[in-house]
């Protein structure tokens, strides 16, 4: 199967679109997909992970995500991460707080990688 560097976002012909909100678009497309590939478990069974593909595009309304691109994206996100960061532990929906001024700031890391080491720093 041929693999798609792209992401097209169409646009009606009768209507005009700016930069920004392009950009809005595409970053909205870009958090769907990195949800699925967080939800996505490797190690499971590939009927399950398959059913879990096809899940996604629905409900997040992107048509232009393929279930069988997005298992195999998955597969090339977690190879890569046990290469790059061997020994490493995956861990989902790991909840934050920080505090900002005198504001705190609470939501979830969706994929963690931990690593023996710490933080991985260039």
């Amino acid at each position: 199967m041929p693999r798609s560097r792209e992401l097209a976002i169409t646009v009606p012909a009768e209507r005009t679109i700016d930069r920004e909100q392009v950009a809005a678009r595409f970053c909205a497309h870009l958090a769907k997909l990195y949800r699925s590939l967080a939800a996505d478990d490797p190690a499971g069974k590939l009927n399950e992970r398959q059913v879990l593909a096809r899940s996604f595009p629905v409900r997040w309304r992107v048509g232009q995500l393929q279930p069988a691109s997005l298992v195999d994206a998955s597969d090339r996100l977690h190879r890569f991460s046990a290469e790059r960061y061997a020994p490493m532990t995956l861990v989902r929906e790991v909840p934050v707080t920080a505090r900002i001024w005198n504001q705190t700031a609470e939501g979830s890391i969706d994929l963690l990688v931990k690593t023996p080491r710490g933080p991985d720093r260039p």
